[in-house]
């Protein structure tokens, strides 16, 4: 995913208020585990959060998309920062806080890929830490035939992305568009991503299997989506 316009990610998503997230997770944080000292991000993209968290914690990330790595590299100079498939990862460190956030579990579609993915991850919590998971829709409020357009602005130029889902078999096919205005011209670009449609079972059953309590489930969470909220007991 983002293959074609991992150099305009950040621009594309302006929309996103960052630091109020970051403050979201913090009073989460310091409400069940005050004492946390380290933190991975999961699909740490071009490493927002962790330039905010690193004041905090002393802070990791890991992604697929090099580009966006060599991003968040360039941001946040003093965090580890891994190449890795979020499915299938193994750091041999652990780690009182892991978070994946902004949906990107659903790129990895299916339920079982899911699965896998949250054990990788719950491995990487230490006794008393958190994984904190932000999901995106579920098949119930997909809003199927609904015209996505998200407009950026910035002393570069301008860039319009538009798309409509189409879901079949709880996956949904995102044919984004965008067009990339300059004061050299317009460019078109079209990359196609798919992401799945997980209910909540999804979540709450591979992190029981994991060995992980739910602690919260907010409905609403950082961005409108919910978020889940585990934790590895002490013993």
């Amino acid at each position: 995913m983002y293959a074609r316009h991992s150099e305009i990610y950040d621009q594309v998503h302006t929309f996103k208020d960052y630091a109020s997230e970051v403050q979201s997770l913090l009073r989460l944080i310091d409400k069940l585990h005050p004492t946390a000292q380290t933190l991975l991000d999961v699909a740490c993209g071009t490493g927002i959060h962790l330039e905010l968290l690193q004041g905090r914690f002393e802070v990791s990330g890991l992604d697929i998309n090099s580009a966006l790595l060599t991003e968040a590299a360039e941001r946040v100079p003093g965090a580890r920062l891994h190449a890795c498939d979020m499915e299938s990862f193994n750091l041999d460190q652990s780690f009182d806080v892991v978070t994946c956030l902004f949906g990107s579990v659903t790129f990895l579609v299916t339920p079982a890929r899911l699965a896998r993915a949250l054990a990788s991850m719950a491995h990487h919590v230490n006794p008393g830490g958190l994984l904190i998971v932000e999901p995106w829709l579920t098949l119930a409020n997909y809003r199927r035939n609904n015209i996505k357009l998200d407009v950026s602005e910035s002393d570069e130029g301008k860039i319009a992305r538009m798309y409509v889902g189409r879901e079949e078999g709880g996956v949904v096919t995102n044919e984004e568009h965008f067009l990339i205005g300059t004061p050299a011209g317009v460019t078109h670009i079209v990359e196609t991503n798919l992401q799945g449609l997980f209910d909540e079972i999804d979540f709450t059953a591979p992190l029981a299997v994991a060995g992980l309590d739910l602690v919260e489930h907010d409905p609403v969470g950082l961005h409108g989506y919910g978020l889940y909220v585990a934790q590895r007991p002490l013993s």
